[in-house]
């Protein structure tokens, strides 16, 4: 018995998935700033960083030679551990 395989559709980008993930960081970055602090600003500033960094992932990734990233930008971008 064979599975039927299902097309995936396919979209064409007009801008790059780095600047996508760029976007969405930014956006939560200011709707972040709009907020007093409290759990949800939180959520959205540590969203923005995980986009952040994967944006820098998929630069280092896509980059020719591979060079090991800037773990000194990476540290500054983890989120704070909590106490």
């Amino acid at each position: 018995m064979e599975k039927q395989v299902i097309p995936r559709k396919r979209i064409k980008h007009q801008v790059s998935f780095e600047q996508r993930l760029m976007k969405v960081a930014g956006e939560a970055r200011a709707a972040a700033a709009a907020m007093p602090p409290s759990s949800q600003r939180d959520r959205l500033i540590v969203k923005a960083r995980q986009h952040e960094m994967a944006a820098q992932i998929e630069r280092w990734v896509s980059s020719p030679g591979r060079q090991l990233p800037d773990f000194d930008l990476i540290i500054q971008m983890a989120p704070p551990r909590p106490e």
